[in-house]
């Protein structure tokens, strides 16, 4: 089963697959998402995760029932998000939401954490920043071709050693 979300529900689509992806497009032809197949014994439900946080954006106090939730880690923004009060959640989910459409959900929430992780609460500007630099530069991704060690460095960064 694939789940588009909210803003496609009432709208009739075009469902074409090939041997790795599940595609549906509008009445007119656009594209309007592409899914990975997924095989297995038993059934699968794949989610359109944007689609649906812009959903939640009008209904925050479905986060803790939400895909979305349960496709996050347990981590510092997951946990902010469920004691969060109704405007803050919204704020967060609309700032979520707006960074997934330029940098993608994976980037966003993997962002959204580091800076919940760090004690910040993040303006929208401070999530796009990050999101653009882990677009172009992973965090976990670096790689130290000298094999210099660099844990005195990391210590006057705040990392730990």
């Amino acid at each position: 089963e694939y789940v588009l979300g909210p803003g496609v529900s009432d709208s009739r689509m075009i469902a074409g697959r090939t041997a790795e992806t599940v595609n549906f497009y509008s009445l007119d032809g656009k594209l309007v998402k592409s899914f990975d197949r997924v095989f297995g014994d038993g059934p699968t439900v794949n989610y359109d995760l944007e689609s649906i946080l812009k959903g939640l954006k009008t209904k925050p106090n479905s986060w803790l029932n939400s895909p979305v939730r349960d496709a996050m880690e347990d981590n510092a923004f997951r946990r902010y998000m469920d004691n969060a009060e109704t405007k803050e959640r919204r704020h967060f989910l609309n700032m979520l939401s707006l960074n997934s459409e330029e940098f993608g959900f994976g980037i966003s929430c993997v962002a959204m954490e580091d800076l919940f992780g760090k004690g910040i609460l993040p303006s929208k500007e401070d999530l796009a920043s990050l999101s653009r630099r882990m677009q172009s530069f992973p965090t976990g991704g670096s790689y130290n071709p000298t094999g210099v060690d660099l844990k005195q460095f990391d210590a006057l960064m705040g990392r730990q050693v």
